[in-house]
């Protein structure tokens, strides 16, 4: 769902408006920034939508991203933030934070700049 007419004078909108979901794609998380789209699903995969412009804010398709995430988030202009799924050898979760600039090849760890690609 998207919601409609959303502007400066009535920024919570007017309705809601179904967007197509052909794949049946069942997220987890999704993060709305400006002119941007993530989720992640069940299995971590990322998922970024294609061809959202101010035309077509709902864009049109879903595309996998490499890495794996159980939780994403957009940032200030081209960031996003993310937390990983990886376990140490206990199975409990390490839960470290990555950040990515759009446009860069890698995620880099916040404290240590080490950088990660999860697998796909």
């Amino acid at each position: 769902m998207m919601r409609t007419d959303v502007n400066d004078e009535q920024p919570e909108g007017t309705g809601w408006m179904e967007v197509a979901n052909s794949a049946q794609m069942k997220f987890e998380v999704m993060e709305v920034g400006e002119c941007q789209i993530w989720a992640t699903d069940i299995n971590y995969v990322i998922w970024r939508r294609r061809g959202c412009t101010p035309e077509t804010p709902m864009g049109t398709e879903w595309e996998e991203f490499p890495g794996m995430l159980m939780h994403i988030s957009v940032g200030y202009g081209p960031m996003l933030w993310g937390i990983d799924p990886i376990n140490d050898p206990l199975n409990v979760p390490l839960n470290n934070v990555w950040y990515k600039m759009i446009g860069q090849p890698k995620w880099e760890d916040r404290e240590t700049n080490t950088h990660w690609i999860g697998p796909l």
